[in-house]
């Protein structure tokens, strides 16, 4: 309780943060603009979906970003679906991080609508974002907020031991901390700035609280410009029943990892492939 009490002023000073920031909003001209660039990566098996997570072009010909855990054991043969309902197939991976989390992939050929990175050093604290992913399972969902914390080590060492302790892997900074609400399937969104520059990659979030996380612009940036994004893809494999299982395993561990104190409670790590009921 004393955690959470602690805690407390914080969460009222980032509700009041989040309040204030919410006078400012992206344009619906730069809403239309990203969410062109957004697609929901429908995960299953016999064109059944069972389960999503989402990701968004950063090159025109077809290179779209994720995180790695979204495509970690992916099946061999899913699918891209853009906001027009059009479906492009995932043809394999370009590079894969899973340090920070982050995944580059390539869907069928094509001219998309792109979105660019913000420069590091424009990213401040208290700016506003906001994010458009598949929450839920739920397109083209808009969640807004502001930039509440950079963290350039990553997680706090007590987060970190706590992982290690479970035999989780920690993923390393940058992070940007931010309150743009998200849920489960919105993994792999962009967290973009009033200008429709991607900050981040959101990854995680803790449950119950407006404190969400995800990779650096620079983290993005540094993966882009080491992969050869021409090179022929990698394929996934076959198995996302395997996936899907383990990350459902993932959840209760986590769950129980962190169910004290009470401001680390029912922790969700991984928001990957979000069930239609709302997992």
């Amino acid at each position: 309780m004393r955690t959470l009490e602690r805690a407390l002023p914080l969460l009222a000073l980032v509700a009041c943060t989040n309040t204030a920031a919410a006078q400012q909003a992206a344009s619906p001209e730069v809403l239309a603009r990203v969410a062109r660039s957004i697609v929901r990566l429908s995960l299953g098996t016999g064109g059944q979906e069972q389960g999503n997570g989402t990701g968004f072009v950063v090159r025109r010909d077809g290179v779209v970003v994720t995180n790695y855990h979204v495509v970690d054991g992916a099946p061999a043969d899913f699918v891209a679906v853009f906001r027009d309902g059009a479906k492009r197939k995932v043809l394999g991976s370009l590079a894969l991080d899973p340090e920070h989390d982050l995944a580059l992939i390539r869907i069928e050929a094509g001219d998309y609508a792109a979105l660019s990175l913000a420069p590091g050093e424009t990213i401040q604290v208290g700016q506003p974002v906001f994010l458009i992913g598949s929450s839920s399972g739920l397109d083209q969902s808009l969640g807004t907020g502001v930039v509440s914390a950079l963290r350039p080590d990553g997680f706090p060492e007590e987060w970190k031991k706590r992982y290690r302790d479970a035999g989780e892997r920690v993923v390393a900074g940058p992070i940007v901390q931010h309150t743009a609400a998200s849920s489960p399937g919105s993994s792999g969104s962009p967290v973009v700035s009033l200008e429709g520059k991607v900050v981040a990659v959101h990854h995680s979030g803790v449950y119950g609280f407006p404190i969400f996380f995800g990779a650096h612009a620079e983290a993005l940036r540094a993966l882009l410009e080491r992969t050869n994004l021409d090179a022929p893809p990698k394929p996934f494999g076959p198995d996302v029943l395997r996936n899907l299982l383990i990350s459902a395993g993932f959840f209760a561990a986590i769950a129980a990892l962190f169910a004290a104190p009470a401001l680390f409670a029912r922790v969700s790590r991984r928001q990957d492939r979000g069930w239609k009921s709302g997992r």
